[in-house]
């Protein structure tokens, strides 16, 4: 996992991301279905950014600014080299 909890950590999106691909990663389950509202839709939307492989499906719900748009869902198809 990225890191461990603190009570006065830092709390960005970027770390948000990478301890959840460190979560599925570690759990060894292969791509999981993965859901995020407000600032989870952000971090939902990040980690289909950065670790596509780690995703089946994806779907956020008011994933919070710069977005205006309410709602996305979708089957990810990651790039194959």
């Amino acid at each position: 996992m990225a890191g461990n909890w603190h009570e006065h950590g830092t709390f960005t999106i970027g770390r948000h991301v990478a301890d959840v691909a460190g979560l599925i990663e570690t759990l060894g389950v292969g791509a999981v279905h993965l859901l995020g509202h407000s600032r989870g839709g952000h971090v939902a939307f990040r980690v289909a950014e950065r670790h596509p492989a780690l995703l089946a499906r994806w779907c956020w719900r008011n994933r919070g600014n710069p977005w205006t748009e309410p709602r996305q869902c979708g089957r990810f198809h990651p790039r194959r080299a």
